[in-house]
C-alpha cells in the first residue's frame, strides 16, 4: 500500500536478484516500484508518478541512458530526479555517456544502503528546485 508520506521510487534493473534485494532494502524508507528494463519503466512512467528513479545503465531492450533520454524528451521534470546505479559500462557509447553524466548522480555497484538512500534523497531535492 502506498503511503502519502513516503517518496515513491522506481527502481529499474534487469538483474532480478539485484532488483529484489535493493527493493527490499529501500522499502524501509520509500515506496518502491520495480521495473526490469527501460521499456517496462516507460510503461510505468506513463501511468504513475515517481519522486525519484534509480536505474541500471546496461540493460536489454532499453538501457538506462536511453531511459534518461526518453525522460528528457517526455518528462523533463522527472529526468533531473534520476540516479544511475551501475557497475560500469562496456559499450563505447555508454562509456562516453557515463563520463558526460553528472557524477553526483552516479552510484557504483555494489552500493551501501546509506549511499543509495542519500543519492535518492538528493534526487528528490533536485526535483523541488
Amino acid at each position: 500500500m502506498t503511503s502519502p508520506h513516503r517518496p515513491r521510487v522506481l527502481f529499474v534493473d534487469d538483474d532480478a536478484v539485484t532488483r529484489s534485494a535493493v527493493a527490499r532494502a529501500l522499502v524501509q524508507t520509500f515506496d518502491v516500484t520495480q521495473a526490469s528494463d527501460g521499456v517496462e519503466a516507460v510503461e510505468l512512467l506513463q501511468k504513475h508518478t515517481f519522486d525519484a528513479i534509480v536505474t541500471d545503465l546496461e540493460m536489454p531492450r532499453m538501457a538506462g541512458n536511453e531511459l534518461i533520454a526518453w525522460l528528457e524528451a517526455n518528462q523533463p521534470n522527472v529526468a533531473k530526479r534520476v540516479v544511475v546505479m551501475t557497475g560500469g559500462a562496456k559499450h563505447p557509447t555508454q562509456i562516453a555517456w557515463l563520463r558526460a553524466f553528472d557524477a553526483a548522480r552516479i552510484v557504483a555497484k555494489p552500493a551501501s544502503l546509506g549511499t543509495l538512500v542519500r543519492a535518492i534523497g538528493d534526487a528528490i531535492e533536485r526535483g523541488k528546485t
